[in-house]
Order: C-alpha cells, then structure tokens, then sequence
C-alpha cells in the first residue's frame, strides 16, 4: 500500500492551485484609489482562502505522517519525494504572490490605505505560516525515512562519518593524503544539500554512495583531482553519468539535484 499525495491533500481543496498573482493589466490602468478600492474585497477574500489552505494542509499532514509509519520505506521515499514536488512548487509560488504583495503594500502605505495595508501584511503573514507547516510535513516524513536508512540514528552516523572524513589521509588511512584532500574538497561542495555518505575506498579511488531506494547515485573521486558520477533510477531503470570531471571547476547542478533528491532537501 502506497501513499497518495491526493488523498490527504485533495485537488478539490485547491492545495494545488497556484497562489494569486500579479495585478491584471486592467487593473494597473485604474486610478491608485481605485485600484485599491477594486482589490480590497477580493483581498479580504483571498485571506480567509489562504487560512483555509494551512488547515487543510495541517490536517492533511498529520494523516500523512500517521500513514507513513504504516508503509514500507520505499513507499515513505516515493511519498516524500511527491511532496517535496509539491511544497517546491507552493514556495515559488507563495514567494512570488508575496513579492507583489510587498508592491502592492507599498502603494497601500503610500495613499494611506490603511486597511489595504493591514490585510497585505495578513496575507504575507497567513503565507508564511503556509511555508512552515509544509516544512514540518517534510521534516517528519525525513525523519520517518531515517529510522530505516540509519538504525543508530542519522545524528550518530553523521558523528562517525565527520570523525571518518578527518581521518581519512592519516598514516593508518587507507587512502593517500592526495586522495583524501579531493575527498575533503568534494564533501564541501555537497555538504549542504546532502545526507552523508556512504564511504568506501574503491579500486583507483574512493567512492561516495546514496541509495534511497527508488535511486542510486555514486561519486567516484581519484587522486589525479578528476571524478566519475553514475545515477540509476530503479523506477525507470535509466542510468546517467559523468566522466573525468575536474574537481576545481564547479559541481554539475545535475549531481546537485540528484543530492538534495537523494536527501530529501528542498
């Protein structure tokens, strides 16, 4: 049994429409007062739409959460991934609505439309308590998901892999100095948009891996400052790579999403 996305955020509820946008042309003919006159009901309108989106969304969420820990862990992935998709797609969208609504407050404060101007700031507001509550969602559904991919706690294996990585170069390493700079050098171009490692030394090189098991990504790093990367989707079966890529040039943004995909980041 899988979960779907629409079954705790139905497309009925409008939790996939896309957020308010920009002023019509029509509207930024009219006369400021106007204009503002124009937009104040449907502003006010608009409000009690967002307030109801965040419930939705925050009742949704705690049925989704609840149901995840009833599924397997592939399932827990699939699901994530679906709604990482879909709090990506409200962050831009919120992002840009809150944008216009800092114009449009600019304007309000300027002709002294108070009222105007107080539901701008409640529409600003009510999206940002939006953003949080689908960053919670993401959060539990990362930490349902961790407790299978690591049993000793993400917390502790991310520990041991910082002690690993300094150790690496040393004279009991298994790897060179050479080696483990690149592997340094490599870390700190994806620490940030990653879950750590799995680390092991491989034939010519040393070898970063993810597996979240709906795909798989490995980084191959070589003494000489060159690198591999491979990615198998286990849902298409379709593979992609890279070739004796330079570490002192920038990382692909392909690796890039492949990584925050893998972990689970926005």
């Amino acid at each position: 049994m899988g979960l779907a996305l629409r079954d705790y955020f139905p497309e009925d509820s409008d939790v996939f429409a896309p957020a308010e946008g920009e002023l019509s042309p029509e509207d930024v003919e009219l006369p400021v007062q106007q204009r503002l006159r124009h937009h104040l009901p449907r502003a006010k309108q608009w409000n009690a739409y967002m307030r109801r989106r965040i419930e939705i969304i925050e009742r949704g969420g705690e049925r989704f959460l609840e149901d995840a820990r009833k599924v397997s862990a592939r399932d827990v992935t699939a699901a994530a991934r679906e709604f990482l998709d879909l709090e990506s797609t409200l962050r831009r969208d919120w992002q840009l609505a809150n944008w216009n609504d800092r114009k449009k407050l600019k304007r309000a404060r300027q002709s002294k439309n108070i009222a105007y101007a107080e539901i701008l700031q409640e529409s600003m507001q009510a999206r940002k308590l939006g953003l949080e509550a689908l960053k919670e969602i993401r959060r539990g559904l990362t930490a349902i998901r961790d407790e299978s991919q690591y049993p000793c706690g993400k917390k502790q294996y991310a520990k041991s892999w910082k002690d690993y990585l300094k150790s690496l170069g040393k004279p009991d390493s298994e790897i060179s100095k050479a080696l483990a700079a690149n592997v340094r050098m490599m870390w700190g171009g994806l620490k940030d948009v990653a879950d750590p490692p799995t680390a092991f030394p491989s034939e010519n090189g040393f070898t970063l891996a993810w597996d979240d098991g709906l795909g798989y990504l490995e980084i191959e790093i070589f003494p000489e400052g060159l690198y591999d990367w491979f990615y198998r989707s286990r849902d298409t079966d379709s593979f992609e790579c890279g070739e004796g890529l330079s570490l002192a040039d920038e990382l692909p943004a392909r690796v890039l999403d492949l990584t925050r995909l893998l972990s689970l980041k926005p």
